[in-house]
């Protein structure tokens, strides 16, 4: 053990990597051989910051260990997570991080917040827009702890690309994960928008026909977000979600859900009993709380339309004609709407009126940061798909495929760039043998 230990921090300059992939390589049986004890003691010596690559290859090891110390397994992780680059062997770096989240999930999930943060940080500081398995993990523990803060700026970048799944990247319940937690987040900051797009993301990834449970809960929050955000359930368009995934998601969910779209149309009264009346079906789903926002949002839609028609109102006016219980209730109602800036208006608490003023328009300034912010966006997915389409074109399969003949060995496929040079390369070879033939007649 010793002796491992000397040659693993003797091959730690980054001169001598290549021999110390070959060393551990050499001893790879070895080290999957070894206890639990012995792992802890080696890692004990090394730093994840000096000995990157030997620490993590040994606690790849450890995560393997089916009776290792979860406490113990947390604080070297930890210590990965926080002072080493993560460029290097990004794989092993998953499959610890996954062991690392289930380990917070069953002992403190706030604990494994930071260092899954400053992972996804690491790898992901080449390309922001990069997809990883530890990126659902983080949002699970952001939504058990209740840091939804947190959670709410890691789904704001958006994702255009995916991990690999080969070895321990991305697989496909990685991806439904990802967006479901998205959503859940959203919809507790009150992003209904957004948790839309999260949603129906899971609704539409690809399927064999059978729905999954992700995505039977995603449908049932999509109703109800849908409900808040637009006052209907807007079901995506039929090329975008098959018809049989559609079917079975409304069937899974059941009459409390698809009967919800119909009673929003109706009176506050009637959608308020109609909801109490599936309240434990709403409830053993985990969206009590949203089907309680989607009453709320059929009041704020009344009270804004009033304001299209009226410009100064008493509460009792308001009550009656916003189909509201009483005064006390508009009263209250309306206050909470302008505190949270969903209503830009004013309150005489002794006049009991209530006067509702123009909606604020950005100015220029904002106006303009926000476009340009759109156009920068733009540019970059942009970029992003040209270098995928690159990608796709100068891959043997891809042109096996096109030109239908199997890609013969002796040839060198380019990129876009290679190509366009190589181009030229031909036409001033072409022009240069014309001119030779002339000069030969």
């Amino acid at each position: 053990m010793d002796a491992f230990v000397k040659k693993a921090i003797g091959f730690s300059s980054p001169n001598d990597e290549k021999i110390l992939r070959e060393f551990l390589k050499d001893e790879a049986k070895n080290i999957d051989k070894m206890k639990e004890k012995d792992l802890v003691n080696v890692l004990s010596n090394l730093s994840p910051k000096d000995h990157e690559i030997t620490y993590t290859r040994l606690l790849f090891a450890l995560s393997k260990c089916s009776n290792a110390n979860l406490n113990v397994f947390a604080n070297f992780t930890n210590k990965l997570f926080t002072q080493g680059t993560l460029l290097e062997e990004k794989f092993e770096v998953y499959f610890i991080g996954r062991k690392f989240a289930e380990a917070c999930i069953m002992n403190v999930p706030m604990a494994g917040i930071r260092p899954l943060r400053a992972a996804i940080d690491r790898i992901s500081r080449k390309d922001p827009n990069l997809l990883t398995p530890l990126h659902p993990r983080l949002l699970l523990l952001c939504i058990l702890s209740k840091h939804y803060d947190i959670a709410q700026r890691l789904i704001e970048t958006d994702k255009y690309a995916v991990e690999p799944q080969k070895r321990f990247g991305m697989k496909i319940k990685d991806y439904l994960e990802y967006y479901y937690y998205g959503g859940v987040v959203c919809c507790v900051n009150k992003r209904y928008k957004k948790a839309l797009q999260c949603f129906f993301t899971v609704l539409t990834a690809p399927t064999d026909g059978n729905i999954s449970r992700i995505q039977a809960d995603a449908y049932r929050k999509y109703v109800l977000s849908s409900l808040i955000e637009k006052g209907e359930v807007s079901i995506p368009a039929k090329q975008q979600l098959t018809v049989g995934v559609l079917q079975k998601c409304r069937e899974n969910a059941g009459q409390s859900y698809s009967k919800l779209n119909q009673a929003y149309k109706e009176p506050v009264e009637a959608l308020k009993r109609k909801i109490f009346e599936s309240k434990s079906v709403y409830e053993s789903d985990d969206n009590w709380g949203l089907a309680k926002q989607v009453l709320r949002a059929k009041k704020m839609e009344n009270v804004k339309q009033l304001r299209k028609t009226y410009i100064t109102l008493s509460f009792a006016d308001v009550a009656k004609f916003g189909d509201l219980s009483g005064v006390d209730e508009a009263k209250e109602f309306i206050s909470e709407m302008i505190e949270n800036q969903e209503i830009n208006a004013s309150i005489n608490t002794e006049d009991k009126m209530v006067t509702f003023h123009d909606e604020e328009v950005p100015s220029d300034a904002e106006m303009t940061a926000r476009i340009q912010a759109q156009i920068h966006e733009a540019f970059a997915l942009s970029k992003k798909l040209k270098e995928v389409d690159e990608k796709i074109r100068a891959a043997p399969a891809f042109i096996k495929m096109t030109m239908g003949s199997t890609v013969r060995k002796d040839v060198v496929y380019t990129t876009g760039g290679q190509q366009e040079n190589l181009k030229k390369k031909e036409q001033d070879d072409l022009r240069e043998a014309i001119e030779k033939s002339k000069l030969e007649r």
